[in-house]
C-alpha cells in the first residue's frame, strides 16, 4: 500500500499498536487553511490533540531511524528498505546538510495526509 512504500514497513507494524490512525485524524481535523497564517492568534479546540499527534509521529519516526542506523552500524550486510523514508533520511541540502527529524516528520505527514485527500 502507499503507506508502505511512504512510511516504510516499520512505521505500518506499528500503526495499529500506536494509535496513529487516531492520532492522523487529529491531524486531519486541525488541517484548517487559515491557521497556517494566523495559528497562534486564532483559538482552535484541536490544537492540543494536533501537537500531541506530531510529537507521537516524531517519536516513532525517530525511533525508526534510530534503528536503521544502528543496523547500518551494526550488520555488515544490512540494505536499509527502499521507501520514501529512507530516501528523506539519506537526503542532503544543497549546503550539505541532512533533514533534521523534525523536518522529516513535517514532510511525512503532509505527504501521507495527502494521499487520503
Amino acid at each position: 500500500t502507499s503507506s508502505r512504500c511512504l512510511l516504510g514497513e516499520e512505521i505500518r507494524a506499528r500503526w495499529k499498536d500506536s494509535g496513529m490512525a487516531k492520532q492522523y485524524f487529529a491531524l486531519d481535523e486541525s488541517f484548517v487553511p487559515i491557521l497556517f497564517f494566523f495559528g497562534d492568534w486564532i483559538p482552535h479546540p484541536n490544537k492540543a490533540k494536533c501537537v500531541e499527534a506530531r510529537q507521537l509521529f516524531e517519536k516513532i519516526f525517530t525511533e525508526v531511524m534510530d534503528e536503521r542506523a544502528q543496523k547500518a552500524k551494526t550488520e555488515p550486510n544490512y540494505t536499509p528498505p527502499r521507501d520514501f523514508l529512507q530516501d528523506l533520511i539519506e537526503a542532503k541540502y544543497k549546503d550539505g546538510t541532512q533533514p533534521t527529524p523534525t523536518e522529516i516528520t513535517g514532510i511525512l505527514i503532509g505527504v501521507d495526509n495527502t494521499r487520503v485527500m
